[in-house]
């Protein structure tokens, strides 16, 4: 990840994951919540990050809606 920011929700998303490669795999993949960007590129918009962030934590606590 690029910077502090990218990498403290990185290493969230391999918190929930599990480990690096699967959190990599989930950034690189478009997902349908984010109109089929992928994370990892989305977060880089304006307000994406907390965008990614929030599926993350959504994510986390079992919310897949």
């Amino acid at each position: 990840m690029d910077n502090e920011i990218e990498r403290e929700l990185f290493n969230e998303a391999v918190q929930y994951f599990g480990d690096k490669e699967a959190a990599l795999l989930w950034f690189n993949t478009p997902n349908i919540t984010l109109g089929g960007h992928k994370p990892g590129e989305y977060c880089k918009k304006e307000f994406g990050y907390l965008k990614v962030r929030d599926l993350v934590n959504r994510m986390k606590h079992g919310i897949t809606a």
